[in-house]
């Protein structure tokens, strides 16, 4: 029998195998734009000039959006779930708290990158539920290249170790790092993914990003956990759970800071020898902790509103260079919008989370990579790719499927209209 097949008379018989339907071969293109989008955010593919730095993965990412919504009207879908109504619920709120404090310009500035960022990961995760496996490909293939990238550039420059230059480009070698560990689990991925992934380490390594080797660290103890575990037949959830009890008490070796900044208020001490702050990072992070949390104290509902993490840092502190964010995620996004909007973007995050390892078939791969994920963003400070960062858990667990889910197929179904005939392989991939 021929391989050639047109999108309607292949979907019936490809859903009834669990594979997707028939699409275009733009179809194929956009997966593999999905796929590039989020390592391209922690790579140094950028480039600026007047005060603005623009990124590849920005120029992409709105390609994508273009190219998805032309092609594929059904994703329309995907922003009516729970957890994307709460994120545009917060893009509102952010709009209003500007208004009502008087800082519409930032606020707007705020809003519509939020709102960027929410369609970015809408549309990323759309494609990769839809052909999981392309997607993970391709998704380790950009990311080994962003890696190699950020290495080559430090070492042209003299730098062999620590990429400071990097910025947030340096949270790219956990990311595959972590990625190729629980890829190499996947059937077929084995050989290719474990010798990656041993590549992968030295790169990690030199960086010494902390938060990237503790979070490798973190996940091949939680396979280790499992595996033991399995043996005894107790559940990966039972796996997972124990994994995230051992991520926080790995916290405790990543972020003494907390630990200082704890004893400090405790003695109501909300301030600190800025001279010795400004070549001691570790007192440096623990004021700013410290400060932080004193801010919400002092507007826990609606916070100080967008983009006035420094300017609220300048009450404590006389010396401008120390003014900076908390360099936590979740602290500086309960400054910016208070426990009603920070709430409201934590509820999103979880919520998605539930979603995606319900509708997974590799929930222990997914469940892990969640938790690393989140983990690693506790010590980030707040920024656009970062936001990215902490929204994957909300698709990544379809990441890991080992085929689509059934809404990527009934999908696919509604899109087919859209379609031209394609070349399939005897199993029903796209060509």
């Amino acid at each position: 029998m021929s391989k050639h097949f047109t999108a309607d008379a292949a979907a019936p018989s490809l859903a009834a195998q669990g594979v997707l339907p028939s699409a275009a071969r733009s179809d194929v293109l956009l997966v593999i734009m999905a796929a590039a989008v989020v390592p391209l955010y922690l790579s140094m593919f950028r480039f600026g000039g007047g005060g603005v730095l623009v990124r590849l993965a920005d120029l992409l990412a709105l390609a994508l959006i273009i190219g998805t919504f032309w092609t594929q009207p059904a994703i329309g879908r995907a922003f009516q779930r729970p957890h994307c109504l709460m994120l545009m619920a917060l893009v509102l709120g952010v709009l209003i708290q500007g208004m009502l404090m008087n800082r519409v310009k930032v606020s707007l500035k705020e809003a519509i990158q939020l709102a960027f960022v929410l369609v970015v990961v809408t549309t990323v995760g759309w494609h990769a539920e839809r052909d999981p496996t392309r997607f993970l490909k391709w998704f380790i293939g950009v990311g080994v290249v962003a890696m190699l990238h950020t290495v080559a550039i430090h070492i042209a420059g003299g730098n062999y170790v620590r990429y400071k230059l990097a910025g947030d480009a340096r949270y790219i070698f956990g990311v595959v790092s972590a990625v190729l560990l629980l890829a190499w689990r996947q059937a077929g991925w084995r050989g290719a993914c474990g010798w990656l992934f041993l590549m992968s380490l030295p790169p990690l390594v030199a960086s010494m990003e902390r938060k990237g080797l503790l979070g490798v660290i973190l996940i091949a103890l939680g396979l280790a956990l499992a595996g033991l575990l399995r043996s005894f037949r107790v559940s990966a959830w039972i796996a997972l759970l124990l994994a995230v009890l051992l991520g926080l008490a790995m916290f405790s070796l990543e972020h003494d800071a907390l630990i200082d900044a704890l004893a400090l208020a405790e003695k109501n001490n909300y301030f600190v020898d800025q001279s010795e702050a400004l070549w001691d990072s570790n007192t440096h992070r623990t004021a700013l902790l410290l400060n932080g949390v004193d801010i919400v104290q002092k507007q826990p509902w609606f916070g100080s509103g967008a983009d006035s993490l420094r300017e609220q840092m300048g009450v404590y502190f006389s010396d401008s260079r120390l003014s900076n964010s908390t360099h936590n995620f979740f602290l500086d996004n309960l400054i910016k919008y208070g426990l009603l909007g920070g709430g409201l973007f934590f509820a999103a995050i979880f919520t998605g989370l539930r979603r995606a390892m319900r509708l997974s078939d590799s929930p222990l791969e997914a469940g892990l990579f969640s938790v690393y994920m989140l983990f690693a963003v506790f010590f980030i400070s707040d920024g656009q790719a970062v936001t990215v960062m902490a929204l994957l858990p909300t698709f990544i667990g379809l990441a890991f499927n080992r085929r689509p889910t059934a809404d990527a197929q009934a999908s696919c179904r509604a899109s087919a209209a859209f379609s031209s005939p394609v070349s399939l392989s005897p199993s029903g991939a796209l060509q």
